[in-house]
């Protein structure tokens, strides 16, 4: 009995197997080639918008105090950055210097199905050109701001390995409508 019912098993698959892979090899290449193009054609489409609402941006670098304002969106400014003494004993990170950088947001109407509006630093650059890294120590961290409120006092820590100068801070988000939204700030380390 069981060598019956294997021997059916493994004729089906072989059947089965043999059908599948001459009928539909050809137009399962059809599909992923076109299915290739319209991503390709997306992609050059979403590149474009982003690279056009990116560049519609009035202002290229902020300073202290002034607001980077998408509209209908949401707006931001960072209010200090500033050197601190505190290391973080557990990290293995070590900078030569750790910036506290202190921001605010307002919430002018950017909706999202998961999660109210949250902006963080994507990017710190060092007075040297150098890339900075998140840094452990105590802040207050940013957090979802509904529609009409305001993140007050949010902050981000960075170590950097140059002290000292202005350092560049690049904020990127996506918009209600995802559209890429860019900013950068240079500012003075206090």
């Amino acid at each position: 009995m069981k060598k019956i019912t294997i021997s059916i098993l493994l004729l089906s698959s072989l059947t089965l197997g043999a059908c599948d892979s001459s009928s539909t090899a050809p137009e399962k290449n059809k599909k992923e080639t076109s299915t290739t193009k319209i991503t390709e054609k997306t992609s050059a489409t979403k590149t474009s918008t982003s690279t056009e609402s990116t560049s519609d941006n009035k202002k290229t670098v902020y300073n202290l105090g002034e607001w980077w304002e998408v509209p209908n969106q949401w707006k931001l400014k960072i209010d200090s950055v500033t050197s601190t003494d505190e290391r973080n004993p557990y990290s293995d990170k070590s900078p030569q210097q750790v910036v506290i950088i202190s921001y605010t947001y307002e919430n002018l109407g950017y909706e999202d199905d998961i999660q109210d509006l949250f902006i963080m630093p994507e990017n710190v650059v060092d007075s040297a050109g150098i890339m900075g890294e998140t840094y452990p120590v105590s802040t207050t961290g940013a957090k979802p701001t509904p529609v009409g409120a305001t993140m007050s006092g949010a902050q981000a820590a960075y170590g950097v390995q140059n002290p000292g100068g202005n350092i560049k801070i690049l904020f990127k988000k996506y918009d209600s409508n995802r559209t890429g939204q860019a900013a950068t700030f240079e500012i003075p380390v206090q």
